[in-house]
Parts: structure tokens; sequence; C-alpha cells
């Protein structure tokens, strides 16, 4: 009878300092500040106006605030801040954004579009990233779709896509 209370006594011991351990390690999910964060909206993913937490697929939103405290001077040093991109500079001016591992500067399977419009010449097949005329200035805000959204948008879009919201759009 003493060992059946003994393994008892300690078996709880062991689940208290195990939850006291993780309790230090693990921050909470949410705090109260969480619960008035503003959810962001996108549009990109499905083609329709939604909150991020109901998109079908993965997003990133790179808000006008982001843009302004990264000190970014061209689209292409804004988008550095997006994990799972490849952003580098070729030459001076040239500049070559990759998705998901596929960097090269004639790959044309991330399709780059402002304001809805693609932005891939069409005699070349390549995007210019330096002939292109939005400022982070003019930027609200950019989403990026990581992974295959060739079915809503084209062949362009195998990879992923990258949409740029002007504020004279919204």
């Amino acid at each position: 009878m003493k060992k059946g209370w003994l393994s008892i006594v300690i078996g709880a011991a062991a689940c208290l300092i195990c939850r006291l351990a993780f309790a230090e390690i693990s921050p909470p999910v949410h705090t109260e500040l969480s619960l008035f964060e503003e959810i962001p909206m996108v549009v990109t993913p499905a083609k329709k106006l939604q909150p991020i937490t109901k998109a079908p697929a993965s997003v990133s939103v790179v808000t006008q605030e982001d843009i302004k405290e990264s000190g970014s001077i061209n689209l292409w040093d804004a988008l550095r801040q997006v994990p799972g991109l490849d952003v580098d500079t070729t030459t001076i001016g040239q500049a070559d954004v990759s998705m998901r591992g596929f960097a090269d500067v004639m790959t044309s399977k991330t399709l780059l579009m402002i304001d809805g419009r693609s932005m891939y010449s069409p005699m070349q097949g390549i995007l210019f990233w330096e002939l292109l005329t939005v400022q982070p200035e003019e930027i609200d805000r950019i989403e990026v779709v990581k992974g295959p959204v060739a079915s809503l948008y084209g062949a362009n879009a195998n990879l992923g896509l990258i949409n740029v919201i002007s504020k004279s759009h919204e």
C-alpha cells in the first residue's frame, strides 16, 4: 500500500516539475493584447477580399509600416523581409527575386503583379525589376503567396505570386 501512494506522489511531483519547466520555455499563444490586434485582409490567394486566417494558401503580408521601418529604396528591398523569398542584387540596379529555391534570373515561375496586372515582358518572358515604376512610398501592402496558384493566375504563377497593391488602387 505504501508503494502505491509513493508512486502517485512521485508521479505528481514529476508532472508539476515538467509543467513549470515548459511554462517558462513556451510563451502563451494568446495574450490579452493579441485580442485587440487587427486581422489583415488579403485578396491574392482566392481573388476575393477575406481575412488572412481564412486564406486557402500561405500568404505573407508586408504592410506600409514594415516598408517604412525597413528603409527600403525600391520594391525588391521591401521583399527582403519576406520569409521564403531569395532577393539577390546581381549588378548595380538589377535584382533577382526567387521563391522556394529556384534562383535564376531567367526563371519566370513566380508571378509579379502590381494592382492585379502582370509585370512580365511578353516578348522576352522575363521580368525587369529595375524598370518597375512603383516606389516604396506608393505601396499600401505587398501580398506574397508561397506555393502554386497557376490555376487562378496562369502559367507564370507555378512557384508563387507577389501582388503589390498601391495606395491609389485602394
